[in-house]
């Protein structure tokens, strides 16, 4: 009998849900999305519209599901959070699954003293005609405590004491694309090291890029996205929204102009999710066929403004 009690969704606003923030700073994007998605049978929050919480629908109540991830924050946040989890004095790794998406280049988090809490520094590297990335320097992308919940209190404090520029130039003088690459690299084996020694069980939604795949057996921690017919397959859940436009600027006929998965994309994977850890023997519950057909004709924006 299985013994999971929680399940932990790490990642960037693909897992948390980007797009849909309902209760956002900006209320003229929050009342606009709130407009668009009025006909979906569900409440208007981030996390009910996330991958994870509508994972939570699917499970049921028995099992608790954990949405983690935040905008902006990447790989870092991940490490800090599952740290302080499995150091809690009563852990035990047989009640805990994972749902892992790794990040690449351009995110850290920093502790900022002033607001005694994270923030996120966003960057992105050069890259040369062809649209690939170079050595030479990187520039700052944002500084956040949260991408569209950050209030004005916050920003006001980020101006005063000229943080942007602080950190432009930190970026200009101490990003390197190949010292930055090795980094993430090896943290990421770490990390993965890290989980099997301590025999946790996890999935990638978005997989990392490590030197040696076979030494860390990573294909029986991916999910296989799509059926291939209906809809291209993917082991990488951004890719996979991607390739076969499930992101939100499609599915609002362009009257929301945002990348980030789709509504739909967003069930289907926790659709997929939720077979593939009962396929797996990982929870015992119903499997919950999919029609992929009905997926690729549904439309859960039913009323454009």
């Amino acid at each position: 009998m299985t013994k999971i009690k929680h399940i932990h969704c790490f990642g960037t606003s693909h897992t948390a849900g980007g797009g849909f923030e309902f209760d956002g700073s900006d209320l003229e994007r929050s009342n606009l999305i709130k407009k668009l998605y009025s006909s979906v049978d569900t409440p208007l929050t981030q996390y009910n519209f996330s991958y994870p919480g509508q994972l939570q629908k699917f499970i049921g109540n028995d099992i608790k599901v954990h949405n983690h991830a935040k905008q902006g924050y990447g790989n870092d946040r991940m490490y800090r959070i599952l740290h302080k989890i499995t150091n809690e004095w009563n852990f035990d790794s047989d009640e805990h699954l994972l749902l892992l998406e790794f990040t690449g280049l351009g995110r850290r988090e920093e502790f900022f003293n002033k607001i005694q809490n994270y923030i996120t520094i966003n960057w992105q590297h050069s890259i040369d005609s062809d649209g690939n990335l170079t050595n030479k320097g990187a520039h700052l992308l944002g500084v956040a405590s949260s991408y569209h919940y950050d209030s004005q209190n916050f920003l006001d404090i980020i101006k005063d004491m000229d943080t942007i520029s602080f950190f432009e130039k930190y970026v200009e003088n101490f990003i390197n694309l190949e010292d930055e690459s090795s980094f993430v690299l090896r943290n990421m084996e770490f990390f993965i090291s890290y989980l099997d020694k301590l025999n946790l069980k996890y999935y990638y939604t978005s997989p990392p890029v490590i030197s040696d795949e076979d030494i860390f057996n990573t294909k029986k921690n991916e999910i296989i996205f799509g059926d291939g017919f209906y809809f291209k397959e993917n082991t990488n859940m951004l890719e996979f929204a991607t390739e076969n436009d499930l992101i939100i600027n499609i599915e609002t006929n362009d009257k929301y102009d945002d990348d980030h998965n789709s509504f739909k994309s967003n069930k289907l994977c926790a659709h997929i999710i939720y077979n593939k850890l009962i396929l797996d023997g990982i929870i015992k519950k119903e499997l919950n066929p999919i029609d992929w057909k009905w997926y690729k004709e549904k439309n859960y924006v039913t009323s454009i403004i």
